[in-house]
Formats: C-alpha cells, sequence, structure tokens
C-alpha cells in the first residue's frame, strides 16, 4: 500500500520521538507536518521559520535517516513555513526520478551521508559554525560548532535537541538574529502607545546563549517571530540575575520592529499591583483595565510578586483571560516555576502552565567566557585572555554579577592609573569573588552565604542558629537583616538562596530586609558605620 505524507510522516514522528526527550519533541516535532512526497524528498511545513532553521539543524539529518529506514530508500526532508493563513505551496506529487527545484525560502535535510546540494535556494553557507544571522554568512562572535542534525554516535540523532546539548560546544550555541546588525537603533516608541519600560540594550543581538539558557532563548526568538501561535503564554523562570527580563525585553523589540503598529506593554508584577491599588483609590479601574486589556504584547516580569496578593490575583486572572481569548501573547517571569508559587491560586497556577514554562540556569565558564568577551567588544573594552579567564572563574552566580565585576574593575583601574591585568583585577575584585575571595581576617578560604551569616551573627552578639529561627524579636531581627543584605550585596544569591540561609524564608521576607537594611544605613549613621565596617572585614 502507498503511504501519503502524512502517514510517512506520522511514523517518522512516532520513530523519532521514542529515542528524544518528551520536551524537545513537543516543543520542535510536534507542530510539524508533511504536505507533499515525491520519489525522494518529504516537504514538511512547520510553525515558524524559526522552527525550519532549528528543526533542520538539530534533528534533520535524524528524521531523514528515519524516513529513508521506513521507505527503503534513501529520502531528503525539505522543510519550509506557509505564510499566516496560506496553504504551502510544493510541487506537484509525482514519483518520477527527476527531484523538483526547491522553492525559494525551504530548506533541505540532507540525505543520510549525503551533502546538500551545493547552491540549493535556501542553503546556509557556513552551517558548519553555528546558526548565522540570516543574510550573514558569518556565525555570532560566540557561536561554536554544532553537528549538523544528529551527532556522533547518537544513533538516529535524536536526544540532543535544545537544552540537552544539540551538538554545540558548551555553552557556546548562537541562535539566529531575525535580521542583520543591531537591534539597538530601535526604540521603544516604535508604535502608537507601545513599548513603555522596554530597555534599549536588552536585545538579542546582545543576548549570549550557551547551554544553560538555550531553550529560552529559542522559545523567546519564536514568540517574537509568531506571537500567540506557538508558545501563549511564555513562562520563564529562574535566578537572579540570568537574563530573564533582558529575554522578555527582546521579544518586544523584536515584535515592534516586524510589527511597530503593535501595543506593547512592559510592567513588573509590583507596578501592576500599586497600578491597581492607585485605579481603586480614585475610581480609574475601567482605564486601568482597558490600557492592560487592549495591549497585543504583555510583559509581566517577577510574577511571584503576587504572592498572597489575592485582589491583585484576581484583576490579574480576568486580564489574561481577555488577552488569551483575544489571541494576544503573554510572557511572564519568575524565580521559580508556577508549580512552585505558594500563595498563588490554583487556577492562575494552571493558566501559567497552559504554554511553554522554561528555566534558565546560571552559565557555565564557557558561557560566561563568551559574556565577557561580549560585553568587551559591545563596550570596545580591551580586556586580555588572562583577565577574562580569571573572571569567569571567580564570578560564577550570574551574568550580572559578570557585568558588576567588568564595572569594577574599569573603576579601578581608572581610579589607581594602572593597566587592567590578572593581578589588578585581583586586588579590585577582592570579596566579590567565589574561588578567590578571602574570608576576612581570621584567615583565607571563599566568603560563604554561612560564613556571612555567622559573622554577623558575631558582631551583634547572637548565636548564628537565632538568625536562622522563627523567633522575631528585636535582637536577631536587625542581624538577620543584616546578614541578608551582606550575602546579597556581596555575592549576588538569588532571594530563594538567601532565604535557605535563615531557616526557609520566602523571597519576600529577603526584599522586605534588604530594603530595611538599605533605608535604614541612609537614616541611622551610627548603623551605617557598622554596618560598612563588617562589609569591610569580610572583604578584607
Amino acid at each position: 500500500m502507498e503511504l501519503t505524507p502524512s502517514d510517512l510522516w506520522l511514523r517518522v514522528l512516532e520513530s523519532a520521538r521514542s529515542g528524544m526527550p518528551e520536551q524537545s519533541f513537543r516543543t520542535w516535532l510536534s507542530g510539524t507536518r508533511a504536505v507533499g512526497l515525491t520519489e525522494d524528498e518529504i516537504y514538511v511545513d512547520t510553525p515558524s521559520t524559526f522552527h525550519t532553521e532549528w528543526v533542520e539543524d538539530k534533528f534533520g539529518a535524524g528524521l531523514a535517516e528515519v524516513a529513508s529506514r521506513i521507505v527503503g530508500r534513501p529520502m531528503r526532508l525539505v522543510f519550509s513555513t506557509a505564510p499566516d493563513g496560506a496553504t504551502p505551496h510544493v510541487p506537484a506529487v509525482e514519483l518520477s526520478p527527476s527531484t523538483p527545484d526547491v522553492m525559494p525560502g525551504v530548506r533541505r535535510a540532507p540525505p543520510p551521508g549525503g551533502a546538500t546540494p551545493p547552491g540549493a535556494p535556501g542553503e546556509r553557507r557556513g552551517s558548519g559554525q553555528g546558526f548565522a544571522r540570516r543574510g550573514d554568512s558569518h556565525p555570532e562572535p560566540h557561536s561554536g560548532t554544532p553537528g549538523h542534525g544528529s551527532a556522533p554516535g547518537s544513533g538516529s540523532g535524536f536526544g540532543h535537541g535544545p537544552g540537552h546539548g544539540g551538538g554545540h560546544s558548551p555553552g557556546q550555541a548562537s541562535v539566529p538574529s531575525s535580521r542583520q546588525g543591531s537591534g539597538m537603533e530601535r526604540r521603544a516608541d516604535a508604535g502608537p502607545g507601545t513599548g513603555a519600560g522596554l530597555n534599549d540594550r536588552y536585545t538579542f543581538d546582545r543576548f549570549v546563549v550557551g547551554t544553560n539558557n538555550q531553550l529560552a532563548a529559542a522559545a523567546s526568538h519564536a514568540v517574537a517571530e509568531t506571537p500567540a501561535r506557538i508558545y501563549n503564554p511564555l513562562f520563564i523562570y529562574g535566578g537572579v540575575g540570568l537574563g530573564k527580563t533582558h529575554l522578555m525585553h527582546a521579544v518586544g523589540h523584536e515584535i515592534l520592529f516586524r510589527h511597530p503598529e503593535r501595543r506593547v506593554a512592559y510592567v513588573s508584577a509590583e507596578r501592576f499591583m500599586n497600578e491597581l491599588v492607585n485605579a481603586i483609590q480614585t475610581g480609574t479601574t475601567g482605564a486601568f483595565r482597558r490600557h492592560y486589556r487592549q495591549i497585543d504584547l504583555l510583559l509581566v516580569d517577577d510574577i511571584h510578586f503576587l504572592v498572597k496578593k489575592e485582589s491583585t490575583q484576581e484583576e490579574f486572572f480576568h486580564t489574561f483571560n481577555t488577552l488569551y481569548d483575544a489571541g494576544k501573547q503573554i510572557i511572564l517571569t519568575s524565580d521559580r516555576a508556577p508549580k512552585d508559587l505558594p500563595g498563588v491560586e490554583d487556577r492562575l497556577v494552571s493558566r501559567f502552565e497552559w504554554g511553554l514554562v522554561v528555566d534558565i540556569k546560571p552559565p557555565d565558564y564557557e558561557t560566561r567566557v563568551a559574556i565577557l568577551r561580549k560585553k568587551a567588544d559591545d563596550d570596545g573594552l580591551a580586556l586580555d585572555d588572562e583577565v577574562i579567564d580569571f573572571i569567569a572563574r571567580s564570578c560564577t552566580s550570574s551574568v550580572r554579577e559578570l557585568e558588576g565585576a567588568v564595572i569594577k574593575l574599569l573603576a579601578y583601574s581608572s581610579l589607581r592609573r594602572e593597566e587592567v591585568t590578572e593581578e589588578l583585577a585581583r586586588a579590585a575584585l577582592r570579596g566579590m569573588l567565589r574561588n578567590e575571595g578571602p574570608a576576612g581576617a581570621e584567615g583565607g578560604g571563599r566568603v560563604t552565604p554561612e560564613m556571612i551569616r555567622d559573622r554577623t551573627a558575631a558582631a551583634w552578639g547572637v548565636r548564628p542558629e537565632g538568625l536562622q529561627s522563627r523567633r522575631r524579636t528585636k535582637d536577631l531581627t536587625v542581624p538577620r537583616q543584616v546578614a541578608m543584605y551582606l550575602i546579597k550585596e556581596l555575592l549576588d544569591e538569588s532571594l530563594v538562596a538567601i532565604g535557605r540561609v535563615f531557616g526557609g524564608r520566602d523571597h519576600s521576607t529577603v526584599i522586605h530586609s534588604i530594603r530595611k537594611v538599605e533605608e535604614d544605613m541612609g537614616t541611622d549613621e551610627d548603623f551605617a558605620r557598622r554596618v560598612t565596617e563588617l562589609r569591610s572585614a569580610l572583604e578584607r
């Protein structure tokens, strides 16, 4: 019995699914469909051109191998994306020896052991250097060297999808840019009522992709290309300073670049709550609702702030429903996964999980090096490889920590009127460094959150166990708050991680503690001097 294109592709997908992570399959392959079949080619439609590129590079060779095994002869896959509402155009389905020309804009996946025919339309030259920008033959400066399709020794080429290595050198994968040139020239006011709060520096061109954030970056590109069609909502979670907000803003910039008339709004969950409270007080809730419910792209940062804010959750629930039902894109960020948000209504958690939930982890060494080199290139800085290596090995928690280290190093170099060397970096960054940082006057060893907690307790004359207890007496509350503040300042730990050091307190308690110390230091000179002296002792 002759196989139809759909039947053949269904069998290919069934075989592929058993050999790759389920998340990768659902993300990249479940939305594909076969739209044509010739004697030696299968024409496959994907949800977006970004999917076309990603599926071809990551899974093309493996899928072609499976198809060839099913049919019993070498088969080639031709990927394309039909415009919105259009029927994919493919050559007439005729089983003849001749191979039809490939239409402009489609991409071939080479058959097993074969090479893509030279000069084929849509062919990307230099693809062995990772994803290249469309229209640009040069890869991103930090891109690694992926395998094409299947990785050596991976059987059919599956199991290495996004978030699983993908054949790229660790931490140096690159995601294609949707255009050539920097997005820094785009303004947030690109359209009527759009772009409020978008940071011009947070674009895809400035985002370094590594194994820690590969899936989040890929999903963000896909959303920017086809908003509300693939992943809605897109929920990105992870620790502080890892790039969640950067990706969120990048999607906003990209959509405004493609569709200047779109209305884009960026807001933190805290600001959303404050605006709601103000609207209630001034009797303008109608205007508040119209503002947020007529948006084409809603970006909400730090959604975990809604924990135990019942009235704000109620309002956001209806705003979410209105936008979702109207086919508008929603992107949310949080410091934890939806299921780990205590105090958020189940109906909201369920909606957060309707689309795609992805996490961002701390960058590995290779990614940290790429980030530092990217920053040096973007800002015209001269940093030797030894200095970059030193910072990358010492600052491990977040992108923000890396950038802060560079800023501090440059300021120190300017004040000292000395060239930036590894020795100068070691002196300038003393106290920030995790692997090199001293523990204080009593001896060597790296500074840790537990060490800061214990030293703070000693400075205030209480036992460290008291700072971990649930007691809230003033003699314990003040040093506990100071210790949280110093851990954040010196180590830039995530709010959740800091809370764990003090008996599992939640992030809102940590935020309040840090702000309280900052306020008291501004009004109480004796208190400020005491905290500063303790900080200096820890940094020595």
